[in-house]
């Protein structure tokens, strides 16, 4: 089987689920390409999609959704094509600690002691 003389990694997505999770692309040359990718803490699996010229062959996807504990890193994941190009990807979930709230109150009510 002949191998396209141009198997770069052309597309590179991670989702949980139908939500699509944001990259961010670190490094793009036409052999490598790095990435990362920051799952909300809500999120529970991943999964990583790559797209290739046709008559390009990828290997190293991880198969079917990826668990990922609240604030773990999961990774570096190298994705390859036909030739010596890669895609590697490092996915992050949250810890829930991102978000602070600043502000709180109840209509008609008080809060015992006041929420600073």
């Amino acid at each position: 089987e002949a191998v396209a003389a141009e198997c770069t990694i052309s597309g590179l997505r991670v989702r949980s689920g139908d939500m699509p999770i944001d990259v961010k692309i670190t490094r793009q040359d036409p052999s490598a390409l790095e990435a990362t990718a920051m799952m909300d803490y809500a999120m529970t699996h991943y999964t990583i999609e790559a797209d290739a010229p046709a008559g390009c062959k990828i290997s190293g996807l991880p198969g079917g959704p990826q668990q990922l504990d609240a604030g773990a890193t999961a990774g570096p994941t190298v994705i390859k094509t036909g030739t010596s190009a890669t895609a590697t990807i490092t996915v992050t979930r949250r810890d829930g600690k991102e978000t602070a709230l600043a502000a709180l109150s109840v209509d008609g009510a008080s809060l015992d002691p006041p929420y600073e």
